[in-house]
Formats: structure tokens, sequence, C-alpha cells
């Protein structure tokens, strides 16, 4: 069974926010784009369940689509808890999966954050379920219990002007697996295919002759830092409230 989120608008029950009114050429390139990428993306890489998010609010601005192959057995027992948890919360606890665990005044310390602020995270973080108690040390949980994202795949428009559009997508590596721009372009020049394998980002063409994948981004390993982690709570809450929907 195939499925296919689709969050194209602000979704205040979830913590998404997006921006909207944005149309011209580049909007009208990335949804000709995301309406024919899905079928392929999903033929190709053997993955059944996807999520796009178009234009989301990060803290580096707001990439054009986002799209996120996940697991959805990853989500079953999502508890409710997880959908109070914010920004700060998710930067804690990415903290943690990176330094393997650490006391409550060692987080406060390497984080530079007020201890109060720590010990409000650390307590929804164990109620939600993602952390727990060993000897002195708040340790997460494993990732193949608490994070479904296998892949995420972030994709700037662009077209023309080839140095910003790179500028945005070597920014989108700070949350992203994959990176890669979008032109409308046939076949982009030598020195732009080179640029793209010296910053290991991805080019895909969309025109009239369908999509093409130039040159492929670097794949890293996820979660990068919490802006990853937000894309998995957005996926999991939704399927939450889409739950709750259906039991009532």
């Amino acid at each position: 069974m195939t499925t296919m989120l689709n969050f194209v608008a602000t979704n205040p029950r979830i913590g998404l926010n997006t921006r909207s009114g944005c149309h011209g050429p580049e909007s009208d390139l990335v949804h000709r784009f995301a309406s024919a990428i899905v079928p392929s993306f999903q033929c190709r890489s053997r993955q059944k369940h996807l999520a796009l998010f178009h234009e989301p609010a990060l803290e580096t601005g707001f990439p054009d689509l986002v799209i996120t192959v996940y697991d959805p057995r990853r989500f079953e027992n999502w508890p409710a808890s997880r959908a109070a948890l914010d920004i700060q919360d998710l930067k804690i606890l990415n903290h943690l999966y990176h330094v393997g665990g650490s006391d409550s005044g060692g987080i406060g310390q390497q984080l530079g954050i007020d201890q109060r602020v720590v010990d409000r995270a650390v307590e929804h973080l164990h109620g939600a379920g993602l952390i727990r108690r060993f000897r002195h040390e708040w340790k997460p949980l494993p990732l193949s219990r608490t994070f479904g994202i296998k892949r995420l795949v972030a994709v700037e428009a662009k077209i023309a002007d080839w140095q910003s559009v790179f500028q945005q997508a070597s920014k989108n590596r700070w949350f992203a697996s994959e990176t890669y721009v979008l032109s409308p372009v046939n076949r982009p020049a030598i020195k732009t295919i080179e640029r793209s394998k010296q910053l290991s980002i991805g080019i895909y063409t969309c025109n009239d002759a369908g999509i093409t994948e130039v040159t492929s981004s670097a794949r890293l390993p996820l979660p990068l830092c919490y802006a990853t982690w937000l894309f998995n709570e957005w996926i999991g809450r939704s399927l939450l409230a889409s739950q709750s929907s259906v039991d009532c």
C-alpha cells in the first residue's frame, strides 16, 4: 500500500508553519516537479511511504520542497505526549543522541542553556518516552524506536542564478540527508555540473522532456540536527491525528 502525505499549508495542530502566497515561475516549477517525481521516486527507491513538505519554515529559511521517505512502523506506537514537544526539547534530544548521554547539569553547560529550561525539557522528553535514566545520566532510546525517517531530500528551485541556488542548497545540508537544485533548463553548463560535484549537491532538471537527475547528491546519515527531528515529529503528529479521527 502506498502512502503519500502532502503538507502544503500551515498546520497549527502539528506545529508546522509554511510560507504561503508566493506564486510565480519557480513555484510552478516546484509543483510540476513534485507531481512528477513522486511515482518515479517510489518506483526507483522501492519506497511506498513518502511525505512532501512545501516551503516549511526553518531557522535557515523556507526550502522549496522537502521529500521524506519514512518507515510507518516507527510511528505505530506514537504517544500523544510527543505532540507537546517544542524546539528546545528537540534540540536537547538531538544533543543527547550526539553525545550518547549526559546529566542535566552537563546538558546545560554543553549547550549554554538555563538549567530550568533543561530540567523542563528533560521532563518532557522522559514523559514522551524518548529518554531514560541510566545511573546518573539521561540516555536517549535507540533511534530504531524513536526516529522514522529514512531519507530527507531537500530541493531548491531556480529559473536562473545558479550561484544563489547553490548557496541555499548548501544551507539545506544542515538538516537534509540529500540536497538538490532544480532547474527548467535542458542541460546545465559543464561548469555548473562541475560545481555541483564539488559541493556534492545534486541537480534535477524538469521541463517538457520530463525529469532528469543530472548529478546525484551525497547522502548523509540522519538525524543531523533538531530540524531533522521536526520533520519526524510533523509526520508522527499527522499520522496520530489521522488515526484519532478514524478511531472517532
